[in-house]
């Protein structure tokens, strides 16, 4: 009789297999990158402590920017995949 795991096997199909395989393909490039979307945030967290200080003119444009905004989103959403997929790693691991 076949166990659970051999049955659910049997019912994965090649283009399934290869959309987990990319998960995994994915978080090996991406956390090449982990320490420079980490000072890309803390950088854009000292900015508001500071940035409208310093240089006044920098820190309204950037905030204006949509390309920032939409930089900072990204490498927010790449930290939480990666965070999420270290923990299910570690998870599997136990």
């Amino acid at each position: 009789m076949a166990t659970i795991e051999e049955k659910y096997r049997q019912k994965v199909t090649p283009e399934y297999q290869a959309a987990i395989e990319a998960i995994g393909f994915a978080r090996m490039f991406m956390s090449q990158h982990q320490e420079q979307y980490r000072l890309f945030l803390k950088a854009e967290q000292d900015m508001h402590s500071f940035g409208g200080m310093l240089d006044p003119t920098l820190y309204r444009d950037m905030l204006s920017s949509k390309g920032f905004k939409q930089q900072t989103r990204m490498i927010k959403a790449a930290l939480a995949f990666l965070d999420e997929i270290d923990a299910v790693v570690r998870e599997a691991g136990k």
